[in-house]
């Protein structure tokens, strides 16, 4: 159960540096095309 637990929790933080990282793409490429 804990393990179950613990995986979750990894998978959330991995989605939400995921998702920041996409974030800051996003605002590298607006920054190259200005």
């Amino acid at each position: 159960m804990v393990r179950n637990i613990a995986i979750l929790v990894i998978l959330i933080l991995y989605f939400s540096v995921f998702q920041h990282s996409q974030r800051y793409r996003e605002l590298g490429k607006l920054l190259l095309c200005t």
